[in-house]
């Protein structure tokens, strides 16, 4: 997650899955990115059970989303991904101005990030 104000990146939220728990762990800042290789490699192993609890997590996450919404007054949230995944995660939103972009951004910084979402 993303947090901006006229394009400047405000703060940078990451959310690593921990398999063991099935539990997410929230990490801030920019050494919080390099966590995000390692989650790549359990992923396969675990992704029968990952997408049997997609919802939950989904939902899970979208509700402190939309804490930070509230909380910060945001106008526009911005999903950015795979097509499906980005769809089914809106499902689980009650924000009313969601924009998707359906673009993988993995490799860049979060502000060339936001500059390509603005772009969009």
């Amino acid at each position: 997650m993303i947090e901006t104000s006229l394009g400047e990146v405000l703060i940078e939220r990451f959310y690593d899955l921990e398999i063991e728990s099935e539990d997410w762990k929230q990490y801030e800042g920019v050494a919080a990115s390099e966590r995000m290789a390692s989650r790549a490699n359990h992923r396969d192993k675990f992704e029968r059970r990952f997408e049997a609890n997609q919802q939950r997590v989904f939902r899970s996450i979208a509700t402190e989303i939309e804490k930070e919404a509230k909380r910060n007054k945001w106008s526009t949230i911005y999903l950015v991904g795979e097509d499906r995944l980005i769809s089914e995660f809106e499902k689980q939103l009650q924000f009313t101005s969601v924009e998707k972009i359906k673009k993988n951004y993995n490799d860049l910084s979060p502000k060339e990030m936001v500059g390509q979402v603005l772009a969009s």
